[in-house]
């Protein structure tokens, strides 16, 4: 038992911290994410995007709007919210500093963020939006909302699956 506690002492006093991913790493994380999914094939063969992942819509392509949704998540002060303590009783103070930003998992749930809003909730009814939508136009702008917001909604998780997330990093 003595050797075992000894152990974990050394491991505890020489870990090195883990670092937050940086911008460029979300961005990667994300493309090799659509990439690797069967999201291409989805958009292919049930919704008629012949180009799938690579279909341009509103001057850029599907994955791209993706991935920039993965970058713009850290601007601005929507960083504060991307940390979550599974250790707290109450899921209310399990963001930065308890109080200082929303826990991620309730911040992605959340559709009172801002305007516009890219919670789980908001980016389903772009979804829907682009399926529906009676105008071209309006079709195309929803389905741009929706990868956008499924980058944002990617990098909070990518965020929560990183240990570093106890304290804020400033965004590049």
């Amino acid at each position: 038992m003595a050797t075992q506690s000894c152990l974990a002492g050394v491991l505890v006093f020489t870990a090195t911290g883990a670092t937050a991913y940086e911008t460029p790493t979300h961005d990667q994380i994300s493309g090799l994410a659509a990439e690797r999914s069967s999201l291409d094939v989805t958009l292919r063969e049930s919704l008629g995007l012949s180009r799938g992942l690579s279909e341009v819509v509103l001057r850029q392509r599907l994955d791209t709007w993706l991935r920039e949704g993965s970058v713009k998540e850290d601007r601005i002060a929507r960083y504060l919210n991307h940390f979550h303590n599974p250790t707290v009783e109450s899921w209310l103070g399990a963001g930065y500093f308890g109080n200082v930003g929303q826990s991620a998992i309730l911040w992605g749930q959340n559709p009172d963020q801002e305007v516009p809003s890219w919670s789980w909730l908001n980016v389903r009814q772009y979804y829907l939006d682009a399926l529906t939508a009676r105008r071209k136009g309006d079709r195309d702008q929803a389905l741009a909302d929706t990868f956008e917001g499924l980058g944002r909604l990617i990098h909070l998780i990518q965020d929560v699956a990183s240990p570093a997330r106890r304290g804020p990093r400033l965004p590049t």
